[in-house]
């Protein structure tokens, strides 16, 4: 097993690296003063700015940083999860809300004709948005789906879908997103069908947005989606009727879990990052915190945690891309680094004292996000009866 990153992924870590320290970390102060500005509910593209947000995503582009995710047959840069990975560390350094742009689902790329042409290539040129909306979440349905109540028939023309969604994040900025419906009850997680539905417009039917769901994280908006009588026609069904859990479960699983690794190893390495140079010059009873013993332990188990997350993530991501079946290391990734950053970020909070319970450093943003991070994309005890399932199954030798 080679351990070592090869030049090309070092020098697209640095690419990211650079563009996140010069383009989007200088921009935090001016966020959360305009954040602040206005007492109002106020989603981040609101704050940010639709322009300046759609200019860094071009401005990304010209450097190559555009549809990273997807094959190189298709367009894309043809990127495996090892720099998905990397890359999201990086680019989670700062808490300014940004994605490259041209990405586009991976369960497309399996898709009929039609969802290829209309949906995946029209991110990769830049005609749709995706932002990475998968709707499974429903007021009585969350990390069951066979709990799902959101229906879809067919009436012989279209599929005809009925239900709330509800948690989504970034539905409103979204041209289209994966919505699963259930298509035949009593075939539980085989009766769940996946579908391309668009967001709907004055010129076209979808999802509608009914309300913005206000977050601790302040700007972390979620929505809350209704479908009535919403047609979706037969090309944007994904994969098979009834088999849309099994295709989800495929595609959109092990990406998102290591997608929580490299977020949570970004903003944990940032604010240990930060804790240390504060503790290098705040001097207290004549000498700098650094030199406190406590304040050293505090250091040092938090550069543990970070360490051993990152190995876990990186090994979870190098088996991904070697086509092994990794969901159960994946699970592991996922509650490792949510709790991993969690302590982290915490513990940088202490170090700073008073300084750290202000608003004044962008300690609070990383703080309030982590804690969101232990329930979004499946929570914590969900990832432990996943590999407990396993061990006790004898699914995976782990002793």
């Amino acid at each position: 097993m080679d351990f070592e990153l090869t030049d090309e992924q070092k020098m697209l870590r640095d690419m990211v690296k650079r563009f996140v320290t010069e383009k989007l970390i200088p921009m935090e102060k001016e966020y959360l003063l305009e954040k602040r500005k206005e007492r109002q509910l106020r989603t981040r593209h609101e704050i940010l700015g639709e322009d300046k947000f759609l200019a860094l995503q071009q401005e990304a582009k010209t450097i190559g940083l555009w549809a990273l995710w997807l094959p190189q047959e298709v367009g894309g840069a043809g990127l495996g999860l090892l720099e998905y990975l990397l890359i999201t560390e990086e680019l989670k350094k700062t808490f300014m809300w940004f994605e490259f742009g041209g990405d586009a689902p991976h369960v497309l790329l399996d898709a009929n004709e039609y969802l290829v042409d209309n949906y995946l290539k029209a991110c990769i040129r830049g005609e749709k948005r995706y932002q990475g909306v998968f709707s499974q979440t429903e007021p009585n349905a969350g990390a069951d789906p066979a709990a799902m109540e959101t229906t879809a028939r067919w009436d012989g023309q279209n599929w005809i879908l009925n239900g709330t969604k509800t948690f989504i994040g970034e539905a409103e900025n979204a041209d289209f997103m994966l919505l699963p419906a259930v298509t035949d009850k009593s075939k539980g997680h085989h009766g769940i069908t996946l579908f391309v539905v668009d967001r709907q417009t004055p010129d076209r039917p979808g999802y509608r947005v009914s309300r913005l769901i206000e977050t601790i994280a302040d700007d972390w908006t979620l929505c809350e989606l209704d479908l009535d009588d919403c047609p979706v026609p037969a090309e944007n069904v994904v994969g098979e009727v009834g088999e849309g859990f099994i295709v989800a479960q495929k595609h959109l699983m092990v990406r998102g879990r290591l997608h929580h690794g490299g977020w949570q190893l970004g903003a944990a390495g940032r604010c240990l990052q930060m804790a240390t140079q504060y503790a290098l010059s705040r001097v207290t009873f004549g000498k700098p915190l650094a030199d406190r013993q406590a304040i050293q332990w505090m250091l040092a188990d938090s550069a543990l945690d970070l360490h051993c997350t990152r190995w876990i993530a990186y090994h979870c991501a190098w088996k991904a891309d070697r086509g092994e079946d990794v969901r159960l290391e994946s699970a592991m990734v996922k509650l490792h680094a949510d709790e991993m950053a969690f302590r982290v970020i915490d513990k940088a909070v202490q170090i700073h004292g008073a300084m750290g319970l202000t608003k004044e450093t962008e300690l609070h943003r990383f703080y309030l996000t982590a804690r969101m991070l232990r329930v979004a994309g499946g929570p914590m005890e969900i990832m432990r009866m996943v590999i407990a399932r396993s061990i006790l199954n004898e699914e995976h030798q782990m002793f």
